[in-house]
Parts: C-alpha cells; sequence; structure tokens
C-alpha cells in the first residue's frame, strides 16, 4: 500500500498514514474548527484519538478520520453530543405481518425524509431522533415538505412517564416526545419555523402547531433485538427511531459499512447512549447494513449518514427501535359540499362525505355543521 509519512509535534516516532486519512497537526486542526468546536476540545484528546485512529487504518469494510469531534475526548463528546438515556420499561408490540419486503429500501429516494439536522454542543439526540421519525410520518400524510421543531421538545418534555424524563441538552429519551404530544399541544410539534433550533435549555414556548390537520395518536415499540420486524415496519410505516452504542468509532467514523464486534460495539441495552433514525437497508459485497441517520450534521460520515452492519444488533440498533402513528384530522365546523342544494362556492374542505353533518336549519353553511369522524 501506498503511504505518506506523517510526523506529529509531541508524538515519538513516525507513522505511516494512507494518503486517503485526513490528518493536520492540533494546532492546524484547532484553527480551521468553528468556535463551538474549539472550546471543549484539547491536544490530548485529538492525539489519543490519533493513536487509536491508527489500529483501524487497514480495516477493510469502515474508515475513520480525524473529523471535526477529533479533539473530544470520548467523555467529553458522550456528554455534549449524544444524550439518549433510556429510563422507560415499555410495552413491545410484535410485528407480524406477512410481507414481501425488497431486498433494498432507502427512504431517502422518496419525499419523506428531510435535509441532515446538526444537534450542535447540546445532548438533543433523543428529540431529533423522535422528531426525525415524526417528521416523516407528517410528510406521509400530508404529500409535502415539512421541518418539525427539536427545541420545542427540548424545552417542554419534562416529566414524562415514571422516570421523569426529560432534562433538555443533559438527555432524555424518544418515547417521552411521542407521550408528550400525545399528552400535550394537540398532539401537534410545532415546525423549526416556529420554533428554531437554539441547542441550550429554554423555558417552554410551544405555539399552536402551523401543520394543520395531522397529529400523533400513538406510538410503536418493536421487540428487543428484533431486525425482521425493523424491516417489515421500515418497509410498511417508514423511518424508525433507535439507540445505539455511538462509541468512538461513531466519532469518527469517515464512510464504510461499520461492521464491529460487540466487544467493539455494545448490543447491551444498558450502553445505548445516542438517538438517531434507520431510513432504509442495504447490501455491498455481501454485507448487509441498516442506513442511519445522524443528527451530527451533514459534513459528518457520508454526507451525515452512517451505514451500520444488519443481521447482528451492531451496536444495539434493534433494542429500542419505536416510530409514530400519524393521522389526519378534522376540527370542528369543517364541511364538505354534500348536499345537493349547496353549491360549489359555498362550502368545501376535504372532510369526508360520511362524516359531514348538516343543520336541518341551513345545510349549505359552514358555520352550521360539523364535521366529526
Amino acid at each position: 500500500m501506498n503511504s505518506i509519512i506523517v510526523t506529529l509535534a509531541n508524538f515519538s516516532g513516525i507513522f505511516f498514514v494512507p494518503p486517503t486519512s485526513t490528518f493536520t497537526t492540533y494546532n492546524v486542526w484547532h484553527s480551521i474548527q468553528n468556535e463551538i468546536h474549539q472550546q471543549l476540545a484539547s491536544q490530548k484528546a485529538y492525539e489519543e484519538n490519533f493513536n487509536y485512529l491508527r489500529k483501524t487504518l487497514f480495516n477493510k469494510d469502515w474508515s475513520l478520520t480525524m473529523n471535526k469531534y477529533a479533539g473530544y475526548d470520548p467523555i467529553i463528546f458522550d456528554k455534549f453530543y449524544k444524550g439518549y438515556k433510556p429510563k422507560t420499561i415499555l410495552t413491545r408490540t410484535p410485528f407480524n405481518v406477512n410481507v414481501q419486503v425488497p431486498k433494498t429500501l432507502d427512504w431517502r429516494n422518496s419525499t419523506i425524509v428531510g435535509p441532515v439536522k446538526d444537534q450542535g454542543q447540546c445532548g438533543s439526540c433523543w428529540a431529533f431522533s423522535a422528531v426525525s421519525a415524526l417528521e416523516s410520518q407528517v410528510m406521509k400524510v400530508l404529500n409535502k415538505s415539512v421541518s418539525l421543531s427539536e427545541q420545542d421538545m427540548v424545552d417542554c418534555v419534562k416529566n414524562i412517564g415514571s422516570s421523569g424524563c426529560c432534562d433538555g441538552c443533559m438527555g432524555g429519551e424518544m418515547y417521552s416526545v411521542y407521550q408528550y404530544l400525545l399528552d400535550n399541544q394537540n398532539g401537534q410539534d410545532d415546525t423549526e419555523k416556529q420554533y428554531p433550533y437554539v441547542g441550550v435549555d429554554q423555558d417552554c414556548n410551544a405555539l399552536p402547531s402551523s401543520v394543520n390537520n395531522v397529529k400523533i395518536t400513538n406510538y410503536v415499540t418493536l421487540p428487543v433485538a428484533d431486525e425482521e420486524a425493523m424491516v417489515k415496519a421500515l418497509f410498511l410505516v417508514g423511518p424508525l427511531s433507535v439507540g445505539v452504542d455511538a462509541n468512538i468509532d461513531w466519532q469518527l467514523y469517515e464512510k464504510g459499512i461499520y461492521n464491529p464486534t460487540p466487544e467493539q460495539c455494545s448490543t447491551d441495552p444498558d450502553d445505548q447512549d445516542h438517538g438517531v433514525t434507520v431510513v432504509g437497508y442495504g447490501s455491498e459485497n455481501g454485507l448487509d447494513y441498516w442506513i442511519i441517520r445522524n443528527s451530527w450534521g451533514n459534513d459528518w460520515g457520508e454526507k451525515g449518514y452512517m451505514r451500520l452492519a444488519k443481521g447482528t444488533n451492531a451496536c444495539g440498533v434493534a433494542n429500542s427501535v419505536i416510530y409514530p402513528i400519524v393521522t389526519k384530522s378534522y376540527g370542528q365546523n369543517q364541511c364538505l359540499n354534500s348536499h345537493p342544494e349547496c353549491p360549489s362556492e359555498v362550502c368545501y374542505t376535504d372532510c369526508p362525505c360520511a362524516c359531514f353533518i348538516p343543520s336541518s336549519a341551513s345545510p349549505c353553511l359552514c358555520s352550521a355543521a360539523t364535521c366529526s369522524c
């Protein structure tokens, strides 16, 4: 293999680094990072991460790189860039559906997966994971692009369930997002435009959502470690919110199919610390993989995504799978022009005919009718 020689100040010796691996001295790396990434970085952590990276340079399935997170000690990184804290024991629902699934599936090729987002220096991955799956369901129902608010969840999802989740930038769990919306805000998250993401804890200031006529009505949690159920649900429903053990390989991930052993990346549910979204699956050179949408920006990994080995519950990807059920809703005083005497210009909405309850006194006036299914 061709290589280049890289000499690092404060390192002993000369290392051989493949030309595909990006490496600079800490000072150069630090100078090109934005202020957020400079704040908690250290030369010691950068050098330790580089030493770790050297051990994986010749891995054939995936590669790591000295990326924007290379200057972080893994403990510091865990605190500020993850945030999934699974505490609630949930009832699992078998997904025993007899369906023929395709060999490959990528929801990014549809209109129900939006651009990759960046949680920044806030342990809000749980909100991004849950909202990502919710966005997809809302877009699926409305057939239009929608960006929902993670900040709404960071600020407002508090004291949910027996665990008392969640704690904003200090962590939380995806289930609590859906349970909160079922109990509050009329089942609707605000849009990103209404409640922009700032990546810090604030007081709850939710507004009536501008996403009309669609709301969460329930959620489903799949059985632990059942990747077959994941495939079926992903095909029939759409993107899934999941937790993983996002170890140092995730922190420095560059490209390829991450195919770790259980010793490299834990399958234990208690070791999960990061919320992400599964948006598809595929296969390359005989190795099956999940397509993982992360919330670390599109300059991490494969344009914001990772391919994670499928079939071995790698990093615990199948331990805590959840997705929301979203339905179209109709408010009061909506009516359809179903009465033969009503001209079309008087009253028209998309309320189904079967739901139209006219007023006997004035069958043509919307204000005198209700839409109640």
